[in-house]
């Protein structure tokens, strides 16, 4: 949202804020894990990274200056210009290949892992030429304002409302102890990353027998929550 004014008077911070946006991604990269309370707000660092690079590369261009000793002279490499014009398309598949893939072979092998982004890499390109380019595109959506934005708010609304209901469904016939697992899954990272586990104040735990039941030594255990940090134990 900056204005090109500040780009056009200052167009040497364009390499410095480049490659400082570069170190936010990478940072983000390497050193998130999933103990990490995402998305909230760490999400601002990869996001300002990105954001970062964006406006560096929109100074160059608005310059015409060389971007050699900048990030933006790689990001404007042919191979990843592709993978940028399909980087929406990965973005929605790839994590139901992830998904399905895991729930198939819940160890994925790092060939599993090959063939998880060849497929979604083939399904991006499919997609790319053959739904999102052709509706993009579509010069009669492309007339006026009013037929590009009632279609979307139609197919938007419709997969709102069917996620809605399906979610519905799916929680209708559950037990107390499914519902307060749900319930649980639906709380925010953050919350998740505090240990604030519904599970555990709503449904009182059953003790666990291991072995042979029929045994005269018997092993118990029983989850209980801890009251001063809310962690289970």
């Amino acid at each position: 949202m900056v204005p090109q004014q500040v780009w056009q008077n200052r167009p040497r911070l364009a390499a410095p804020l480049a490659w400082l946006g570069l170190a936010l991604i990478a940072g983000a990269y390497l050193s998130f894990s999933e103990e990490a309370p995402f998305p909230g707000f760490l999400a601002l660092v990869p996001v300002a990274g990105t954001v970062l690079l964006l406006l560096a590369g929109s100074a160059h261009a608005q310059q015409g200056q060389s971007a050699e000793k900048s990030p933006s002279a790689a990001l404007a490499l042919p191979p990843l210009q592709w993978v940028g014009k399909l980087s929406y398309s990965l973005y929605l598949w790839h994590w139901p290949v992830i998904v399905y893939a895991t729930m198939v072979v819940p160890e994925l092998s790092p060939l599993g892992r090959l063939a998880c982004l060849a497929l979604t890499l083939a399904l991006s390109v499919f997609t790319y030429h053959v739904i999102e380019n052709p509706i993009r595109r579509n010069g009669w959506l492309m007339a006026s304002a009013a037929r590009a934005l009632v279609p979307a708010v139609l197919l938007t609304g419709t997969s709102v409302a069917a996620a809605y209901a399906n979610a519905r469904l799916a929680v209708h016939d559950l037990d107390p102890e499914q519902r307060s697992i749900a319930a649980s899954a639906a709380q925010p990272s953050t919350a998740r990353a505090a240990g604030c586990i519904l599970s555990f104040e709503t449904v009182t735990p059953k003790a666990c027998v291991f072995g042979n039941k029929d045994a005269r030594a018997r092993l118990r255990c029983s989850a209980i929550r801890m009251p001063t940090t809310g962690r289970r134990r």
